[in-house]
């Protein structure tokens, strides 16, 4: 389900009155996902080298995927993903959901600790997956008026992908990928973000 972030799905604000209104937007329904919650806060850093960047010692590192495979090693895209776990409160995202809305961020995620709702901020506005059609229905119902006017893409047909190491998580929206390459632990089946680098199960730092 696609919420745009201004009216008339305007894609960027131009004022601190529409970038208001673009914070509500997103906090608004990110309240209705995760309000009392822990959340995930997962964000990919893209790069040509397999050799996974550092970033801020608060941020454990989950996975990294092939995004470009080439056989020249130097026309190969990585997408190296970070996770942090918080609390989830309004606004505490604020400044990272501005740079979203400029498009200088882009490509993150805000999950529950169990991957079941997700919530995707672009420039423009936000994906989201909920859990049962009849939850989709009632925020849908909800934010009707933020809903775009125009009728839905047809999907396009599922691309197969090699698998390296553990599949990824089965996010159709972040994963335009032809291979996984990293994961934080060796093993295999699907890897929920709790299992990021410095993170145990319990969302405790190891």
């Amino acid at each position: 389900m696609r919420f745009h972030s201004l009216p008339e799905s305007k894609r960027y604000a131009e004022d601190e009155s529409e970038y208001a209104v673009v914070l509500e937007r997103y906090n608004t329904v990110l309240d209705e996902l995760f309000a009392g919650e822990d959340v995930y806060v997962v964000t990919p850093v893209w790069a040509t080298d397999a050799e996974v960047p550092p970033l801020q010692p608060d941020v454990g590192y989950w996975q990294s995927l092939l995004v470009e495979d080439d056989p020249d090693p130097g026309f190969r895209t990585y997408c190296h993903l970070f996770a942090v776990r918080r609390p989830w409160r309004s606004g505490c995202l604020d400044e990272l959901l501005r740079e979203i809305a400029d498009n200088k961020v882009a490509g993150v995620l805000v999950t529950d600790t169990q991957m079941r709702r997700i919530h995707h901020p672009y420039d423009g506005g936000a994906d989201v997956f909920l859990t049962t059609h009849g939850e989709r229905d009632r925020t849908r119902d909800r934010h009707a008026d933020w809903l775009s006017a125009r009728p839905p893409r047809r999907p396009l047909p599922h691309r197969r992908h090699r698998v390296l190491g553990p599949p990824p998580l089965p996010l159709p929206f972040l994963l335009p990928v032809s291979h996984h390459v990293h994961s934080g632990r060796q093993g295999t089946g699907l890897w929920p973000v709790g299992h990021v680098k410095g993170v145990a199960r319990s969302g405790r730092r190891a």
